[in-house]
């Protein structure tokens, strides 16, 4: 498996290695970054996220690299123009999903319940410079999100901002400490993290194992 910026770093098995960024390709050869050179029957290309709008107006068109808290977006979801060469949009314009996530099916559905309360004119922002100075707070905690429990904890305060503006009833607090157990059983043994079960949040009762 090769690497871009660094190694996933969880325990492979012993016939998968983790290799530095695969530079080029000549036959069935693959050259790779460290110098190393190996044959290869095939390559599996995963390219991960990487939100691209070229049908969007330039100065409002989202650029970012894949990070919990993205810049230019209040609540991660409304437009304003806080880069250079980006202009606001009278805060008609939206973006939704296009974090990193966790919580993933769970954050779409509270920035769409986000974005269609202000739309309809049922929640209102704040003034252009507080929600300015929201994002640019969200945007500088990325530099504190040593490791996966301070990713955890991180979305999961945003969720809460999110419930809280919406008046969502249901806490996302118990979850948190779900998806941290989902990442330790991960980093234990990647082969078998998927076959764990997880306690149901709203009824209690944990899944049965699958056989």
């Amino acid at each position: 498996m090769s690497w871009r910026t660094k190694p996933m770093g969880f325990k492979w098995p012993s016939n998968c290695e983790e290799v530095p960024l695969l530079t080029r390709v000549e036959n069935s050869t693959c050259y790779f970054r460290d110098g190393r050179q190996e044959d290869f029957d095939a390559i599996i290309l995963c390219t991960g996220y990487l939100e691209h709008f070229p049908f969007m107006a330039s100065d409002i068109r989202l650029r970012t690299p894949c990070a919990l808290n993205l810049p230019c977006l209040y609540r991660g979801v409304q437009w304003y123009g806080t880069k250079e060469g980006t202009k606001d949009a009278d805060g008609r314009v939206f973006y939704l999903g296009m974090q990193d996530v966790y919580y993933t099916y769970t954050l779409f559905m509270m920035q769409a319940l986000w974005a269609v309360q202000v739309i309809k004119g049922l929640l209102t922002v704040p003034t252009r410079e507080d929600c300015v100075s929201d994002i640019t707070q969200w945007v500088a905690s990325n530099a504190l999100l040593t490791d996966y429990n301070a990713e955890i904890d991180n979305q999961t305060e945003y969720m809460e901002v999110l419930r809280r503006d919406t008046g969502y009833p249901v806490s996302f607090a118990e979850a948190a400490e779900m998806f941290k157990g989902w990442e330790e059983d991960k980093h234990e043994d990647i082969l078998t993290y998927r076959d764990k079960t997880h306690k149901n949040l709203f009824t209690g009762v944990v899944s049965p194992v699958l056989t």
